[in-house]
Parts: structure tokens; sequence; C-alpha cells
């Protein structure tokens, strides 16, 4: 047996295991008679091949098709498997609801941090800057001197 013969087995046996893989939901016997059915397929049409190259053995395979959609076709008009036992479920207990976001409390705390802190800020500035500017004494201004009507007899 050459080396290109013994890579087609190869794929041909990954190609029919996939295709058993997607059968698990058929009976054993039917996956079984499928699975069959499709070597003596596979076999005849490489049988057929002169020369038989791994392209050869994957085209043959690409034009059978998809595990999935054979098992599909063989599996119309077929009784369903039967069910496995249903065991009981435990409770689904819900999530609590999920932690309020503290981003909008930070929102919130730095719009009313400049709207009303910054006023107050700015007032208190001001207040302490008039207290200095008026704490200064400057120098004694000069005597008014006044002229007082003499009382008039």
């Amino acid at each position: 047996m050459n080396d290109t013969h013994q890579r087609g087995d190869e794929l041909v046996a990954e190609y029919l295991a996939n295709v058993r893989q997607a059968a698990v939901g058929l009976t054993p016997e039917r996956r079984d008679e499928l699975v069959e059915d499709l070597r003596e397929h596979i076999d005849a049409a490489r049988a057929e091949l002169a020369g038989e190259t791994e392209t050869d053995v994957r085209m043959l395979l690409h034009r059978l098709g998809d595990p999935a959609a054979i098992v599909a076709e063989a599996s119309v008009g077929e009784p369903p498997p039967p069910a496995a036992p249903v065991l009981p479920t435990p409770p689904v207990f819900a999530d609590p609801p999920p932690a309020r976001s503290n981003s909008v409390l930070k929102i919130v705390l730095i719009v009313l941090a400049v709207v009303v802190g910054l006023p107050v800020l700015l007032c208190l500035a001001g207040f302490a800057f008039f207290m200095t500017v008026g704490n200064h004494q400057p120098s004694a201004p000069p005597p008014v001197e006044q002229s007082v009507p003499a009382p008039s007899r």
C-alpha cells in the first residue's frame, strides 16, 4: 500500500468519524447502517479512480457533502431516539440586581461642588480680601477745617 492510498484511508476514516459523531441522534442501528452504506459508496468510487491522489479523495468526500447534512437527510422519517430521562433541575435563583454604579453619584457630587461650592469659595475669598484691605489704616487724613456759622441774634 502506498502513502497516497494510506492518506486516502485516513481521510475517509476521519470523514466517517464525523458522520458517526453527527449521527448521535439516530438509533445505534441506523447510525451503523448509515456509516456502512457511506463506506461502501466511498470504496466503490475510490476503486473507479485511476491513480488515486489525496486531492481525488478529498473531492470525492466533498461531493458527498457535509456529514451533518447527510445525517439530517438520513433521519427524515426516522422515529426520534428514546428520550433521555429527565432529571429534576435545581431551582434557579434570580441574581440580585446589579449594584448601582457610583459614577452617577460622583457626577452629582462634582456638579454640586461646582454649582454651590465655587460661588461660596469666591465669596469667602472676596470677604477675606476686603477684610485685609479694610484693616489697612492709611495715614491720618488732614484735619478738615469747618467754618461754623455764627449764631445770629
